[in-house]
């Protein structure tokens, strides 16, 4: 992108039922030097996260995407993990925990090998921390049927508890 295309766009979209109109949308661009784009990419599937584990870059994403690279320059695909986003990466307390969509988990010692659970609600993630030898993790208001928030906390990724349920 050239500076020249930084302003002010907007999404026209028209069919026979009507034309719909998006908000106005600022963009700002910055000419900068030193990226280079890789093509073809290393996924297919978009990537929501980058992360170092065990010394190597990873990254995850839509529909279990993940892919690894000892560089940051060449990277492979490695299997997914399922179909869920995954949109988080927490470590502690000798565990590594993958956080997915609706509720979806991965764990592991090695970073290597994954095992697939889950937390005790298909709500949608909205934070995941680990700290105080705790790692906690929150919820979207969309936990149906009590539309509630919850928090839960876990100290090895196995055993979550639900800490605070909004009212």
């Amino acid at each position: 992108a050239r500076v020249v295309d930084a302003g002010v766009y907007q999404v026209i979209a028209t069919n026979p039922l009507g034309t719909a109109t998006s908000a106005p949308v600022r963009v700002w661009v910055s000419e900068e030097t030193g990226w280079t784009p890789h093509n073809p990419l290393p996924s297919p599937q978009g990537l929501t996260q980058i992360f170092v584990n065990n010394g190597q870059f990873r990254a995850t994403g839509t529909r279990g995407a993940r892919i690894s690279s000892d560089d940051g320059i060449a990277w492979s695909q490695l299997p997914a993990l399922g179909q869920n986003n995954l949109l988080g990466y927490l470590e502690g307390n000798g565990r590594k925990i993958l956080v997915g969509s609706l509720g979806f988990l991965a764990l592991s010692t090695d970073g290597i090998t994954w095992r697939t659970t889950s937390l005790p609600t298909a709500a949608p993630v909205q934070a995941a921390a680990f700290g105080a030898g705790l790692f906690v993790i929150s919820t979207t208001y969309s936990d149906a049927p009590t539309g509630r928030a919850k928090i839960f906390t876990s100290p090895d990724g196995d055993v979550w508890t639900e800490s605070y349920s909004s009212t």
